[in-house]
């Protein structure tokens, strides 16, 4: 089948590099006579044949060819899987020519032309047994382990150097240097909850309902003491006596009495309220008498106390319900405090171990993962309160969410790497790009809401991308590579390859708004809307009254000059 012609194929590569590289010194020294290196001879002075894996990896080392291919079938190229499994790989998997996308991928194949050496392409679907039995979870250290066992001789990736493969292999010169950002999740509590008819009372939070309702009991006290001390609020025209007809009885003359007292009453509690609220000064000038000035002096402090109580603990509950950090940390520390996970990059923990030891001590705290999609998946899941992402990949998938990915997403397995634990379940296809995402869309701009956490240590950290390399090779490689790094041509490649096919589309998450929302203050809409509408809805009650009054007025001024007649 499919499989069977694979396997022959990577038996054939293997083969082929077997007959294609003598001895190291034979194979690499220039030959005699040659006025010295740059020279990558075999030793029959023919170009040398060298064995490279590449590590599939979009925008960085692509085989466009191989995703065409793939693609013409009907099915999906997935990178770091599609040509990695011995199972899916096609033959454009291993034509070195093919690797020639990406911003390394570009790099490397120039470095390749101006060597003039032929080139044998190996993926991860060639890893010997020796190197599958290596006792790490990184594919990119497993093909250092390759290159110490002498099944090839360069590998072709970002490859950060680490004290692991630095041990087992040498690295060419630095191609470029990888810094990273330290992500976090959104915090729940940083997003405004929808509006409720509950919030209408939020104006009312900084008193309890006990000083309410003795706020309420000190106005009527105080307008009482007024009308007790000084008598009518009222002007003396409006004593009722003076409104009672000489014809009419002592009970009428009592019930207007009774309502003037009342109408008093009430217009001291009015003044008092607007003293409160400060919209009157009716009783400062009122007070006549020592009495009714102490009674003023009592209002004013309970004014003064209150108002200033009420205004300085509404802007405290503001603030501190407006003081929501934007993310779940905003630090490493915090990771510590909270006892929480940060997610890494498998490869990343023991070249940055001794940084992330200070502020994140307990080595139980790190959960390392294969690959960013499902460890950014992961933190998206809050199984990490924190994750560490690379430059690059906070562009591709993070801002510009341009990436296409597998990761197990089935809810019996905790861990979201890129295969299942279980290996009877399918990973799940994960499309970034909403242009390119088809019917799963459900994924795209999926980690547009992380947050960027400003960490000085994460912030700190930089790792070389250098290439584990044969020893002997690696004079030759480094030499090519840093001459084409000083003509600017990397810039050029990592313009074209990765920074220009991937324009920011997600920007980062705006901090909560510190201005005072409508969930604050709609208390004071609602009231002052309500009390509007009942002056206007009481005016238009005394309006119906008084014009019945008219007409009752009218009719018996009729029926006296009826009877007079």
């Amino acid at each position: 089948g499919a499989s069977g012609s694979i396997r022959g194929l990577l038996t054939l590569i293997v083969g082929l590099s077997t007959l294609g590289v003598a001895s190291p010194l034979k194979t690499y020294n220039c030959p005699p006579g040659s006025n010295g290196w740059p020279c990558v001879r075999g030793a029959d002075g023919k170009p040398a044949t060298i064995r490279v894996m590449f590590m599939d990896k979009t925008f960085v080392t692509s085989n466009k060819n191989a995703s065409a291919r793939f693609a013409a079938t009907g099915r999906t190229y997935v990178a770091g899987s599609t040509c990695d499994n011995v199972e899916t790989a096609i033959p454009e998997c291993f034509v070195a020519s093919n690797w020639n996308s990406g911003w390394i991928g570009a790099f490397m194949s120039q470095v390749f032309q101006d060597m003039g050496v032929n080139v044998i392409a190996l993926t991860k679907a060639n890893f010997s047994d020796e190197a599958l039995a290596a006792q790490t979870s990184s594919s990119y250290t497993r093909c250092a382990w390759e290159v110490r066992y002498g099944n090839v001789d360069l590998c072709v990736g970002d490859f950060w150097e680490t004290p692991e493969r630095r041990n087992l292999t040498s690295l060419t010169t630095p191609i470029d240097s990888d810094t990273f950002t330290l992500y976090t999740y959104r915090n729940p509590q940083a997003s405004k909850p929808p509006f409720s008819p509950s919030q209408f009372m939020n104006i009312f939070f900084p008193f309890d309902n006990s000083v309410w309702l003795l706020c309420a009991v000190t106005i009527v006290v105080c307008a009482l003491s007024y009308w007790v001390i000084e008598g009518p609020f009222e002007s003396p025209e409006n004593d009722a006596a003076e409104r009672v007809g000489a014809n009419e009885g002592k009970w009428q003359a009592r019930l207007m009495l009774f309502q003037q007292t009342v109408q008093e009453w009430l217009a001291g509690c009015w003044y008092v309220c607007m003293a409160f609220l400060g919209g009157d000064n009716y009783v400062t000038e009122y007070s006549r008498s020592w009495p009714s000035r102490l009674v003023t002096l009592a209002i004013g402090m309970f004014v003064f106390v209150h108002v200033n109580s009420y205004a300085g603990s509404l802007a405290a509950y503001y603030v501190q319900n407006n003081q929501v950090q934007l993310g779940m940390i905003t630090g490493l520390s915090d990771i510590k405090v909270q006892n929480g996970y940060l997610c890494l990059y498998n490869s990343m923990a023991a070249a940055t171990k001794n940084i992330l030891s200070a502020n994140v001590p307990d080595n139980q705290q790190f959960r390392l993962m294969d690959n960013y999609g499902p460890m950014l998946e992961r933190l998206r899941a809050g199984a990490c309160l924190g994750a560490v992402v690379g430059k690059f990949e906070t562009l591709t998938y993070i801002a510009a969410s341009n990436m296409t990915f597998n990761v197990c997403l089935a809810p019996a397995d905790t861990e979201h790497q890129s295969a299942c634990q279980n290996k009877i379940l399918d990973p799940t296809q994960v499309r970034l790009n909403p242009n390119t995402c088809a019917s799963q869309c459900q994924y795209a701009r999926r980690y547009c809401d992380l947050v960027r956490v400003d960490d000085d240590v994460i912030n700190s950290i930089t790792l070389a991308w250098e290439f584990p390399v044969r020893t002997s090779l690696e004079p030759w490689v480094s030499y090519y590579m840093q001459r084409l790094h000083t003509t600017g041509q990397l810039g050029g490649f990592q313009q074209r390859e990765i920074i220009s096919p991937n324009p920011v589309i997600c920007e980062d998450p705006a901090p909560p708004s510190l201005s005072v929302g409508l969930d604050r203050l709609a208390g004071t809409f609602l009231i002052n809307g309500g009390v509007v509408l009942v002056g206007l809805g009481l005016h238009l009650l005394m309006l119906v009254w008084r014009y019945r009054q008219r007409r009752e007025a009218m009719g018996k001024e009729a029926a006296a000059r009826a009877r007079a007649a």
